[in-house]
């Protein structure tokens, strides 16, 4: 569930829109709420979710993606935690396709990609800014990106502390705080 939010922030993976036309289309709007059995960090308990979403394909071959995201998450032992994202992500619409037959997408973030606290209460961390994140990818035999090969921060303003840590924070911070009694 975590790469959700950073997806729907803009800084997990990539935002899969490609293959992509040319023509500007309508905006995509998606707005939806849900709860569900999760596993954070190691820890199960029960997720509800809440996710307002505003994708706008260019005619320039652009993208425009203003999201937020709000997720609690109570583990079975009672403590609860609070995630919320929310921001405006542009980029390409049609990855770059290198001669190594990887894929490259470069997407800019304005905004809190994270913010992770205690329910009713003082903040773990927060991730708050802008960044460019370019990020290469191989590729399966239907073109879908499959795995990481480079990721590479640029323009980066703002305290972003987990994805700076390579997004083990999180957890660390996560754990602490839900394995004390």
């Amino acid at each position: 569930m975590r790469r959700l939010l950073f997806l729907l922030a803009g800084l997990g993976v990539f935002l899969v829109v490609w293959p992509a036309t040319a023509v500007a289309a309508a905006p995509d709007r998606a707005m939806f709420t849900d709860a569900f059995p999760d596993d954070v960090c190691g820890f199960d308990g029960t997720s509800t979710i809440h996710v307002v979403d505003l994708f706008t394909p260019h005619s320039d071959g652009t993208f425009s993606d203003s999201s937020s995201f709000r997720q609690t998450f109570v583990a079975l032992n009672g403590k609860s935690l609070s995630l919320n994202a929310f921001g405006h992500t542009s980029g390409l619409l049609d990855p770059i396709l290198n001669p190594d037959g990887t894929v490259t997408f470069i997407n800019t973030f304005i905004g809190m990609p994270e913010q992770v606290k205690i329910t009713n209460g003082p903040p773990l961390s927060l991730d708050a800014g802008s960044v460019q994140i370019t990020s290469t990818y191989t590729v399966d035999q239907d073109g879908n990106p499959v795995s990481l090969v480079s990721r590479q921060l640029a323009g980066l303003h703002g305290p972003h502390p987990d994805l700076l840590s390579g997004f083990s924070l999180f957890c660390d911070e996560i754990s602490n705080y839900l394995q004390d009694p």
